[in-house]
């Protein structure tokens, strides 16, 4: 049985809560052992997509948290998109990371200045792929991971107390694509990594 995550969010004094947006469990337990250590867990997700996962777990007031958001469906002005999260104005600031683009380096200036919990919300391993194998499938998906987790590997040394990593969804990589659609169950979408005092691996 899973650990449920919105407690865990809701209930780990974090400093840091770090989202890799799309990571599945299962994957990440093979392969965050290269780049990273701390406690892993394997925890529930309320949710199988973004917009589902947002409104399910921030049902509270965050005004000690700034959000830092490479996901589009977390913004700071209304984008008038019918999915568009709602509860923006629970949080104390949302810097739309997105806006200079999806990739990691992005998020880290924007980090490294802002005091106080905050939220880093990053598109990988999620499509688009920019690991070394960019097909839309399992090594992909594997390749963009190892991407991410290898960014992490250099930058998490730069952030001050407990850093938590975790994800909004999993997702589905089958004949039909790589999908995570909302309001599903299947396991891949809703078990996800919850990676306790994340720290790089030092080699």
């Amino acid at each position: 049985m899973s650990v449920d995550q919105k407690k865990l969010i809701h209930e780990t004094p974090w400093d840091t809560l770090i989202i890799l947006d799309a990571c599945r469990f299962d994957v990440f337990s093979q392969r965050y052992g290269n780049f990273l250590e701390g406690e892993l867990t394997k925890v529930q997700s309320p949710a199988s997509c973004t917009r589902e996962w947002l409104n399910l777990t921030w049902t509270e007031d965050y005004q000690d948290v700034t959000y830092l958001s490479c996901n589009m469906y977390m913004q700071s002005r209304n984008s008038n998109h019918e999915h568009q999260y709602e509860p923006r104005h629970k949080f104390k600031r949302i810097i739309d990371v997105w806006k200079n683009g999806l990739m990691p380096e992005n998020i880290e200036k924007y980090a490294l200045t802002t005091r106080g919990r905050k939220i880093l919300h990053y598109n990988f391993p999620h499509i688009p792929y920019h690991g070394e194998v960019k097909t839309e499938d399992m090594a992909g998906y594997e390749s963009n991971l190892d991407y991410i987790l290898g960014y992490l590997q250099g930058f998490l040394h730069r952030l001050e107390g407990l850093t938590v990593v975790t994800s909004d969804h999993g997702e589905w990589i089958s004949g039909h694509g790589i999908l995570h659609p909302c309001g599903k169950t299947l396991t891949v979408l809703r078990e996800v990594p919850w990676l306790f005092q994340a720290k790089p691996l030092i080699l």
